[in-house]
């Protein structure tokens, strides 16, 4: 356990009496008695603890932790000039609140600096500043000459700093280190990654700086007091953990809010039609009812179509749409509009949910659940975001299973009953990402580095056999014949225990550093690159010039789309497409389980009048609501007997319209427990339905599809001949149900897409150059060449770490294996019934399919080629020996073969930068092979790639021996002592160089650093004869020869020793 002192909450009526005379009389004036979090909080900051501030939305918790440091500024700055250095840290997990934060402080510092003034009393000069991806390269450059005295930035932001020369030394005289919505960070991999930055900076240090932490929303505290402080330094690796010490500050989480739901029809369960048109006039009524109102919905869509109609309704621009793909500057104006009365609603994501404040807002509308109860109390708490102030919010559902969800997070939120928050424990593709950018400004002892990461809280019990085998990982142990992705990033010398850098480690660390997976987002701009938004790629990839589209509540016709960009004009009246964006749905919590099958219960025992009114007053929700609700679970009762809860699960199966029979299994457990339970009943039933031989016709290959919800699993079996063999299903135990998701989840394209960003993570996929972002589908295809290159490696850190992602923060497996658990041991029950057609609940179900486990994370199409890549290698499988494989494999096989080439429609390069990813993966290619892989002016080529690649000498020809004596190919210049290695000084002497193709020597086309070889004969030939067959499809011996002039003897062998290693069939 951390060490925990509770703070007294006994008045101290002396909580001002160590500030400045000045600084005191300026809070009583203008802000009046200190609130809870700062009466109770300034102590213990004054004593310099590490502190965690818990304290409701619109308390002062941000100024409690900022006036201490302010008041020792200003009786610093009295002695003396302050020095140049940043003193105080502000770390927040959004960029518009840092923003804000700056505006915050700025005016408290120039009231205090005319009450000085007014008194002749010295002010220091205060230098605040704001450092994220936003700021201009002017200031950043500014600020490493003259250091701000408080810095206000991002996580990511201080990676970059601490992983640069100059920034590095902006932190000498740190003080106190302020994290801001701790929780945000804390149960993710940011978090993970942030926990590592600060043990770097108490290294760069040499001393430990304080420590405070701010939210309205954390539990359990102990949990998150352990991540803000970390472990001291441990003698041994097996000495247990001594957690620093922590002075938590419970101020309570919930301040008075209002709540209540409204439904926007009559009934739910009888809509007729979209239920939009309905919710839109309710919005606007309470729009106009209220001066300020902000209107949360689930994702960016949404918002843009919510604007929409309410605008179209009032007649009016009465609201605007506020998200995260809007530019930064219209972000802002639409802020300022709002404070300033001259806007008198926001449409907004999650964007708006932490502590950014944009004035008096007096209601908050949440459209559908926020899924989450800590989301609800953020967003509500927007509303009377001052001391004392009521919050008040309106919850509207917009389907029944929906209104459930909202009664029961509605319920828990005046309780204040949030999730409890769980850090991602010994994260490796972070590790990974920390690893090469400490090794990159320092030189490390590998006992020093595993000390250091060990103190982080995340990394508390990371086995040295896990933070080794990273490191190997990282200095080149996997060979780049298998994937040229693991070229070493760093230098490990396992004689000295030296860790160093390697080449361009440090722009690596800088340019893809961070944990934010690349979306694949498409800039938006005006012809003069005034930046209006973004757009999702494959949103981008079904546009054409032309086509008119909304953001932002005005449209826009498109002029031209480039390689990272969408360039548009003003197209006021035009009918327009509505963009979209994936991986925007989330998945309740298990935590509120118990409410909803205490709401079904209550629901279903609600028989006259007296029992309506009970529950209208207790969720104030109003008639129709609840009227919906309870005849919701009443038609349930009629048809299957009972109303599934959480004690009682019911098993119901019916068929449906094309007489595939359907099972589904009612459990409200929340989507990260049925997504996995789900895959593990699949999985039983094609091989109870394969046993059993009851296909139809003789027919093969079972087909059971598995869909999931927060509310149940539906498995589609295909048509049988008997019944369903249900009761097989029932006996899952949790040791069964881990195996077989273990040995699904692999295939799937959830671990396609998480292996993607967790590879990025680990610097092991580039996401391109400080100027031009790698297109996400070439990202794509390299993570597909690499997860299949490392399958046969089962100790590859990232494939253990994808793992452990999906097991761990994709599901939760903890919570399955004790529903499981409980049902072995009776305490829960399943009842089982057959009906005629999908019962209430059932065909809610299916209406409810739209949050789609597999693919909810990432996009889903192009990652599903994840799950084809076993159909790929089985089709592969049937090309060997004497048999003549059917045209159709052969074509189908040549299909694959051309996406990874870069040859196919769509796939080939539009840009220099794309065509050297495909160079490089080809190795070498004739020119008329490299000029196949140039996109046509339809699919958007720029320019002429392959002849930019010439010219700037990116590329040169080099002649390769061959069976027939040499061939000119093109290579990357940067391969060039590959081939030098592989066929020998001599016979790569000449090259040809620039559009023309002119002869020169090496000497003068290569640079030195490029021209010696660093490979052995041998493995350089391995490297370069693995780089063809990867994309070659069937060959013979004598093709290969005739593509390179390799002994036959020596090349067979090659082959069969691949062969038996079963990277070759």
């Amino acid at each position: 356990m951390s060490e925990k002192k509770s703070a007294s909450r006994k008045r101290a009526p002396s909580a001002l009496a160590p500030f400045h005379p000045i600084v005191r009389t300026w809070f009583r004036e203008t802000l009046g008695t200190p609130s809870d979090p700062q009466r109770l909080g300034w102590p213990a900051i004054a004593r310099g603890e590490h502190t965690l501030i818990l304290a409701p939305t619109g308390t002062g918790k941000t100024l409690s932790a900022f006036l201490w440091e302010l008041d020792a500024l200003i009786k610093d700055g009295a002695k003396g000039p302050l020095a140049n250095g940043v003193h105080a840290l502000y770390i927040s997990p959004l960029k518009a609140l840092g923003n804000d934060v700056q505006r915050n402080l700025e005016r408290p510092l120039a009231e205090l600096k005319e009450r000085f003034e007014k008194t002749d009393e010295p002010f220091p000069e205060i230098r605040v500043a704001v450092r994220t991806g936003d700021t201009p390269t002017r200031e950043r450059a500014r600020m490493l000459r003259k250091s701000p005295h408080i810095l206000i930035t991002t996580p990511e932001s201080l990676h970059i700093l601490l992983t640069s020369t100059k920034g590095r030394g902006m932190f000498s005289a740190l003080r106190v280190v302020i994290i801001d919505e701790i929780h945000a960070l804390a149960g993710g991999k940011r978090g993970s990654h942030l926990a590592l930055t600060l043990e770097r900076l108490e290294h760069l240090l040499g001393r430990s700086p304080q420590r405070i932490g701010l939210s309205a929303t954390q539990r359990p505290l102990d949990e998150i007091a352990r991540f803000l402080g970390g472990c001291e330094p441990r003698r041994g690796e097996e000495d247990a953990p001594e957690f620093r010490p922590v002075t938590i500050v419970d101020c309570g989480l919930v301040k008075q809010i209002e709540t209540s739901v409204r439904s926007p029809v009559p009934d739910l369960g009888h809509v007729g039609g979209t239920i939009w048109t309905s919710v839109a006039p309710l919005v606007l009524d309470r729009i106009r009812g209220a001066r300020t109102t902000l209107v949360f919905v689930n994702n960016r869509a949404q918002a843009e179509r919510m604007a929409g109609r309410v605008n179209a309704l009032a007649e009016e621009e009465i609201a605007q749409p506020y998200h995260g793909s809007l530019s930064r500057e219209r972000r802002l104006m639409l802020e300022q509009r709002l404070k300033a009365g001259e806007l008198r609603a926001l449409m907004t994501t999650s964007s708006l949910e932490l502590g950014i404040d944009i004035g008096s807002v007096d209601l908050v509308i949440q459209l559908q659940s926020p899924k989450r109860v800590a989301a609800g109390l953020q967003r509500v708490g927007r509303a009377g975001h001052t001391l004392g102030a009521v919050s008040r919010g309106l919850l509207v559902p917009t389907f029944r299973d929906d209104g459930m969800e909202i009664l029961a997070i509605a319920d828990a939120m005046k309780q204040g009953d949030v999730e409890p928050t769980r850090v991602v424990q010994n994260p490796l593709d972070v590790l990974s990402q920390v690893l090469v950018a400490a090794a990159s400004v320092d030189d490390w002892q590998a006992d020093d580095l595993f000390a250091l990461v060990r103190r982080s809280y995340p990394y508390h019990r990371l086995p040295r056999a896990a933070f080794d085998e990273t490191l190997a990982m990282l200095a080149g142990k996997y060979p780049a014949d298998v994937a040229a992705s693991l070229d070493a990033k760093i230098v490990w010398d396992r004689m000295t225990g030296v860790v160093a850098a390697g080449r361009a480690s440090r722009m690596a660390a800088v340019i893809s550093g961070g944990t934010i997976p690349d979306r694949g987002l498409y800039a938006v701009t005006l012809p003069d690159r005034t930046r209006l938004g973004e757009l999702d790629e494959e949103f981008v990839h079904e546009t054409r010039i032309g086509d008119v589209f909304q953001l932002g509540s005005s449209t826009w016709r498109v002029g031209a789309i480039e390689h990272d960009r969408v360039i548009v004009t003003p197209a006021p009246g035009s009918p327009a497409r509505m963009p979209f964006w994936h991986g925007e749905y989330g998945a309740r919590s298990a935590h509120l389980t118990e409410r909803v099958g205490e709401l079904r219960r209550t629901l279903d025992a609600a028989r006259d009048r007296a029992a309506l009114d009970a529950l209208m007053q207790r969720y104030d929700a109003d008639e129709a609501t609840v009227v919906s609700l309870v005849q919701y679970v009443h038609e349930q009762r009629a048809v299957t007997g009972i109303v599934p809860d959480e004690r009682t699960l019911l098993l119901e199966q019916f068929r449906d319209d094309t007489g595939s029979v359907r099972i589904v299994l009612h459990a409200p457990f929340g989507g990260r427990v049925n997504a996995p339970w789900g895959m593990a009943l699949a999985q039983r039933a094609r091989e109870m339905v394969g046993r059993l031989g009851d296909m139809p016709n003789g027919e093969e290959g079972i087909d059971v599809q598995v869909q999931t919800t927060d509310d149940g699993i539906m498995l589609r079996l295909p048509p049988l001949k008997s019944a369903a063999p249900v009761a097989a299903l029932l006996g899952l135990s949790p040791a069964e149900a881990e195996r077989r998701v273990l040995d699904e989840v692999g295939t799937t394209s959830l671990f396609g897409a998480r292996f993607r960003m967790n590879a990025a993570r680990a610097l092991l996929l580039a996401r391109g150059n400080p100027r031009r972002r790698m297109p996400l589908w070439l990202q794509r295809l390299k993570s597909l060449d690499l997860l299949e290159a490392v399958r046969q490696f089962p100790s590859f850190p990232i494939l253990v770490e994808t793992y452990r992602d999906v097991l761990q923060d994709a599901f939760d497996m903890p919570a399955l294996a004790k529903v499981l658990g409980e049902i072995e041991s009776g305490h829960i029950a399943i009842r089982s019934v057959e009906t005629e057609i999908p019962s209430p609940f059932a065909a809610s179900l299916q209406f409810g399919f739209v949050m789609d486990w597999m693919y909810g994370d990432d996009v889903p199409r192009a990652e599903r080629r994840a799950a084809m890549l076993s159909l790929d290698r089985a089709l592969l499988q049937g090309i060997s020996g004497e048999a003549v494989p059917e045209d159709a494999t052969l074509a189908a096989v040549e299909e694959v073969l051309a996406t990874r080439r870069g040859t196919a429609p769509g796939r080939r390069a539009r840009t220099a930068d794309e065509l050297a990813i495909l160079l490089d993966r080809a190795g070498d290619l004739t020119v008329d092979e490299l000029r196949a892989r140039v996109a046509t002016a339809e699919e958007g080529v720029r320019g002429d790639p392959a002849g930019e690649l010439l010219t700037t000498g990116r590329a040169i020809a080099v002649p390769i021996p061959t069976s027939e004596g040499p061939q000119w190919r093109v290579i990357l210049t940067e391969n060039y002592r590959r081939y030098v290695a592989a066929f020998g000084v001599e016979a790569m002497a000449t090259v040809r160089r620039g559009v023309a193709l002119g002869e020169a020597s090496a000497a003068a086309a290569v640079p030195e650093v490029l021209r010696h070889a660093t490979l052995t004969r041998g493995a350089a030939r391995r490297e370069i004869l693995w780089r063809y067959l990867t994309l070659a499809g069937a060959v013979s011996v004598a093709d290969i020869r005739a593509r390179y002039d390799i002994a036959t003897g020596k090349l067979v062998a090659r082959l069969e020793e691949w062969e038996r290693a079963q990277r070759l069939v």
